[in-house]
């Protein structure tokens, strides 16, 4: 692969798209048990599902963002002699930074007779990027399949998982009483994490559905901080769904589903989740120093505690840290095995693949410092890698092979690389200061000596201050900022600005 300078897009505006894909992937996520209050649990009963003559039962959605209709769900179950198979395709059209994107997104699964999951495949188009992502359950724990040296990577479960996507086909039969409620463990691949989600039956409610009115029982579902709700006529059938940030899904046709969908791609959902401030830095990459006021009732993360941050009630301080004069090794890192897991290949950060092997070799030229090193696989990324929006998955090696996107593309990219030259990294997710407002933002952090901030979009090391970081490590970790959404507000009471830019 040649490698080829851009003109950088010097306009481009930032926010994690990574927390998009999490807001949509909820589709995708797989229950590992499923259990009331009462301690009553729910009975699965194959014969629920003699009613679907043809073998297979075909549900569409229609998909709104703030009312204006962006994309359409299809979830098709099967009865299959050995159990139940089910495909779900999602269709989005969405406006990023005044830029239509149009993402695809198919999930196929293999579930027995208990809906337990055997196998799964989930593939994503999102422009020019394709993404994929294979795995099964062993029966201790969930399998995914990888791309590097590493052929394969095991998350624990603590039972076996049951797909979101049969929830509907789980709650028909059951006595759906005002009170009752129910709580699940469920694991989510397209993020590779762990959460709790609490299912409480509000009672009858009249909705208005295509011109009529509707009798459904109304369902208040909350998982990551957020309030999600379902309605569900007497046939068990979905007829509505209301999410965050404006989200909501009406029961359609296959006919129906791909008309009307808004051109423009809707409400901008960068703006949309963009976090407005009482102060507009002209220059932010010079602020060396800032302390803000969160709102007294948001329980940041632990991430937003330690290092260049500190947290005293609601008052966040966030200190530049000083550039490393010296490491305390030599490349590769070889020292403890603290640092093991900021080493080792993960399914999106890809450090063991040949090609990103190939890669490192070719920037370091056989650089041992890993302050150089470091710089110079900055520096690599930011001039080569394009910055465009994007909506997607990212990974590591598709990004090597692109050499486009965002913010989340750029993090994992040099994530990878830094670690396949032996130096210990990690991802991180916070926020930063960008045209007069907050956003979601990913950068990285490498151990030189201590753990030194570093961004690939700006070709910062270390990162100014107003990178606010909320979580850090693998992908799994970053969904806790999910609860965050809509709800954190921010004062600035305090700043320095080296350089006088922003006086």
């Amino acid at each position: 692969m040649k490698d080829k300078p851009f003109k950088k897009n010097t306009r481009f505006n930032l926010i994690g798209v990574f927390f998009i894909v999490i807001c949509l992937s909820t589709s995708f996520m797989l229950f590992q048990k499923f259990f009331s209050d009462n301690k009553n649990s729910i009975l699965i009963n194959p014969n629920d599902f003699t009613e679907y003559s043809e073998g297979f039962k075909e549900d569409w959605m229609d998909i709104f963002l703030k009312g204006e209709k962006i994309g359409y769900s299809m979830n098709r179950f099967y009865v299959v002699k050995e159990g139940y198979s089910i495909e779900e395709k999602v269709f989005l059209r969405m406006n990023l930074m005044n830029n239509v994107r149009e993402i695809s997104t198919i999930i196929m699964a293999k579930l027995d007779k208990n809906f337990q999951l055997l196998s799964f495949n989930l593939n994503m188009l999102s422009g020019i990027i394709k993404y994929k992502l294979e795995g099964y359950f062993d029966g201790k724990n969930i399998i995914i399949k990888g791309r590097g040296d590493n052929s394969s990577y095991k998350i624990p479960v603590d039972s076996p998982p049951i797909l979101i996507t049969s929830l509907s086909h789980l709650l028909r039969g059951q006595e759906l009483i005002k009170g009752r409620s129910f709580q699940i463990q469920y694991f989510d691949p397209a993020t590779l994490s762990n959460n709790t989600m609490t299912i409480n039956v509000m009672g009858e409610d009249s909705i208005r559905f295509k011109k009529e009115i509707v009798k459904t029982v109304r369902l208040e579902m909350e998982t990551l901080g957020h309030n999600f709700s379902m309605w569900m006529d007497k046939n068990g059938d979905i007829l509505k769904e209301e999410g965050i940030m404006g989200l909501s899904m009406m029961r359609t046709t296959a006919e129906d589903a791909p008309l009307n969908i808004d051109k423009s791609g809707g409400t901008d959902f960068y703006d949309l989740s963009a976090i407005p401030v009482d102060y507009n830095f002209r220059d932010p990459r010079y602020i060396d120093y800032l302390k803000l006021e969160i709102p007294g009732d948001i329980d940041l993360p632990q991430g937003a505690r330690g290092g260049r941050q500190r947290l005293n009630g609601n008052i966040l301080e966030i200190r530049q840290e000083e550039f490393p004069i010296k490491a305390d090794y030599l490349l590769p890192f070889n020292k403890t095995t603290s640092f093991n897991k900021y080493l080792s290949p993960e399914p999106f950060i890809e450090s063991d693949h040949p090609d990103i092997i190939k890669k490192v070799d070719m920037i370091l030229k056989g650089e041992n410092d890993p302050i150089k090193a470091a710089q110079k696989i900055l520096l690599w990324v930011y001039e080569r890698l394009e910055k465009k929006p994007v909506i997607s998955i990212p990974d590591a090696l598709t990004v090597l092979n692109i050499m486009e996107g965002d913010c989340n593309e750029h993090a994992v990219l040099l994530t990878a690389l830094l670690r396949s030259a032996g130096i210990p990294a990690r991802p991180v997710a916070g926020i930063t200061f960008n045209n007069g407002k907050f956003y979601y933002h990913a950068w990285v952090e490498a151990y030189l000596g201590k753990w030194i901030s570093m961004d690939g979009v700006f070709n910062q090391m270390p990162v100014d201050a107003t990178h606010v970081k909320l979580s850090q490590g693998e992908i799994s970790n970053q969904i806790e900022i999910i609860r965050l959404f809509g709800k954190l507000k921010i004062k600035v009471l305090d700043f320095n600005d080296k350089n006088n830019k922003n006086k």
